[in-house]
């Protein structure tokens, strides 16, 4: 049984290097890209089309909502296998005929906002569209600690049960959620470890409606180690610069290593080659050979003449092997 996984990328160049010398299998991966500046239809799918030929969804939500009316245009018009990521308040395009929206997903917030439709009133919208190809994305956002886990597994689980019967006529229903912080709490020199609370809430959900009529429909999706990352911060108001900061993926933790810099004579005593060489010498090293980014690390860490590298090729690596994890974890769970 395949298990699908829709990775959140925003459109930046570290994250497009990722997938772009992403090595696995394309089957049942679906890039959710997020495009955070403006950037025209046809200049979006023109640079696409240098990295990744699969099918992907795309979500404008930082754009204004022109931006979303003239993207589905123009992929329909051009026969692209590139589908909307959907918000609630986007519901009114659904009956739209000029958009022709047979394939989406749509976002709906775990728990829902309490200001705005309830639950069921959401369902009930898109049941009335059930003839279409509709992947049902539950975001429940930062899971970080034990307390919030317990909380959100009991949210999914109440939501996928009290509406069983409406949700297995979706194509899919997919859990998005993330256990990196936005902005890790990490001094310079330092090291800190995250749980991935949010890996075991989505096999705990496969196992708890294994044998039920969502067996096989539910689907995984995150925020991966990009969520937060150096290349949207402003550098001309940092008076050092930026330290180097190494986001690493394992079955069970997310790592974080920070660099650190001797102010007075400019220069680092954590650096990007001396994080290199601590995960390549450490137990939770996947090996060079395990994705494009971990070879890349493993050539920092022995190159005779290897380069430190920037902020955002580091984010092409630790991004390219956040995914490698991931397709490797969902495709071993069972």
């Amino acid at each position: 049984m395949s298990r699908e996984y829709y990775p959140i990328l925003k459109w930046k160049k570290g994250e497009r290097e990722a997938l772009k010398n992403f090595q696995v299998d394309q089957h049942d991966f679906y890039p959710v890209i997020e495009i955070v500046e403006e950037c025209s239809p046809a200049s979006f799918f023109s640079t696409l089309t240098n990295c990744y030929n699969g099918s992907i969804y795309f979500d404008v939500k930082r754009l204004d909502k022109e931006c979303l009316e003239e993207y589905i245009k123009f992929v329909n018009l051009n026969e692209l296998n590139a589908y909307p990521l959907l918000y609630v308040e986007d519901l009114d395009l659904l009956d739209n005929a000029e958009y022709a929206l047979d394939k989406f997903s749509i976002k709906i917030p775990v728990p829902v906002d309490f200001e705005g439709l309830p639950f069921r009133e959401i369902l009930n919208v898109l049941l009335s569209h059930r003839n279409r190809d509709i992947n049902v994305v539950l975001d429940a956002g930062e899971v970080i600690d034990s307390r919030n886990a317990n909380v959100v597994f009991d949210l999914y689980d109440r939501y996928i049960s009290d509406n069983i019967d409406d949700l297995c006529v979706f194509k899919n229903v997919t859990v998005c959620l993330t256990s990196f912080p936005t902005q890790p709490d990490i001094a310079a020199g330092e090291d800190m470890s995250y749980k991935r609370y949010d890996i075991l809430i989505y096999k705990k959900l496969i196992e708890k409606f294994r044998k039920t009529m969502m067996d096989g429909k539910i689907q995984y999706s995150d925020y991966g180690v990009t969520k937060f990352t150096e290349t949207e911060l402003d550098f001309s108001k940092m008076r050092y610069g930026i330290l180097p900061k190494v986001k690493y993926t394992t079955d069970t933790q997310y790592i974080v290593k920070k660099g650190q810099k001797d102010r007075i004579n400019n220069i680092f005593t954590r650096s990007y080659i001396d994080i290199a060489k601590e995960i390549v010498n450490s137990s939770y090293f996947y090996g060079e050979n395990f994705s494009y980014g971990d070879e890349c690390i493993y050539e920092k860490a022995n190159a005779l003449d290897a380069k430190p590298g920037n902020s955002t090729q580091w984010v092409t690596y630790c991004a390219n092997h956040h995914l490698t994890v991931l397709m490797e974890q969902l495709s071993n769970l069972f």
